[in-house]
């Protein structure tokens, strides 16, 4: 069993939180091309979700960490104050 990864509770609700990254962007609803999801959003949503369950958790926390950390930089970026 040695590297066999077990799945615990909160793999359930990073599974869910990356189905809804897979549907659009949670800044502002779009796909810009720059994500790691844009080619998959552009596929249908049986084929979103095959791809998605073939992937391994650390893939799927990966790309909840790009999301949350891409959030932020546009919220910065959004309130940041322009220098005089």
């Amino acid at each position: 069993m040695k590297g066999k990864r077990v799945e615990v509770e909160g793999d359930a609700a990073i599974r869910e939180l990356v189905r809804e990254l897979a549907c659009e962007c949670p800044f502002d609803g779009s796909n810009p091309e720059e994500c790691p999801l844009f080619l998959l959003r552009q596929r249908p949503v049986h084929e979103r979700a095959s791809a998605l369950g073939a992937l391994p958790m650390p893939s799927l926390e990966q790309l909840v960490l790009r999301h949350w950390r891409c959030f932020l930089r546009k919220l910065e970026e959004i309130h940041s104050v322009p220098s005089a």
